[in-house]
């Protein structure tokens, strides 16, 4: 709304980053099960490789909070960063 100052302010502040928890693809539940070791676990297929933008520290994240961050499913742009960098 013309006029608005809190608008304009929202509009111009940076978005929260992406706080996310990277975990190695050797946890128990990426690990392919004896009985079957063709394909990939439903876990390792909902996760993508990030890394965090402040302290490059990386691993795997849900690829759902990659496509958040991103602004692919709407809303703005946003840092990915690890827990510590938060």
């Amino acid at each position: 709304m013309p006029g608005d100052t809190a608008a304009t302010e929202r509009i111009d502040e940076e978005p929260e980053p992406m706080v996310v928890t990277f975990k190695s693809r050797d946890e128990p539940e990426f690990q392919k099960p004896d009985h079957d070791p063709h394909g990939e676990t439903c876990a390792a297929a909902a996760h993508s490789t990030a890394s965090c933008d402040r302290c490059g520290k990386s691993g795997v994240v849900p690829t759902a909070n990659l496509e958040y961050a991103s602004g692919f499913v709407g809303g703005p742009e946003r840092e990915v960063i690890c827990e510590d960098c938060a």
